[in-house]
């Protein structure tokens, strides 16, 4: 019987220390806190609008979108990038951001030895001022 009293005694401590957050031996000491979590982060919190077709101002093509708007901010938009080629809306965008990470690199200058030599003079003179 000593031995189902300690036990009895030894749960109901345990469950008093874990109320006040005191591990006892044995028992895990890492707390899990739930992840912090803002409202946009939540997918329940956007419901879809159209898919829209976006254009560069270079005339190049981006892709189809299809934006999510927010319930609790009807100023955000969320764009996010779908196979559906039926859009509702072309939208004009601007900006390097939007090209793919192979932007087109301008064609390299080839000087030819007159210019460089004209440049070598002109730097001379503004060094020499």
């Amino acid at each position: 019987m000593d031995l189902l009293k300690q036990l009895m005694q030894d749960i109901r401590k345990q469950a008093r220390n874990k109320r006040q957050g005191i591990h006892l031996k044995g028992s895990s000491p890492h707390r899990t806190y739930p992840s912090k979590r803002t409202i946009y982060s939540t997918k329940e919190n956007w419901y879809p609008g159209q898919v829209v077709y976006l254009i560069h101002e270079s005339g190049e093509g981006v892709g189809y979108f299809q934006e999510f708007f927010h319930k609790m901010s009807p100023t955000a938009r969320r764009l996010l990038p779908t196979k559906d080629h039926h859009y509702g809306k072309a939208e004009m965008v601007k900006g390097d951001h939007w090209l793919y990470p192979h932007v087109k690199r301008p064609i390299p200058i080839q000087y030819t030895p007159h210019d460089l030599a004209t440049m070598k003079a002109r730097f001379k003179e503004l060094l020499d001022g």
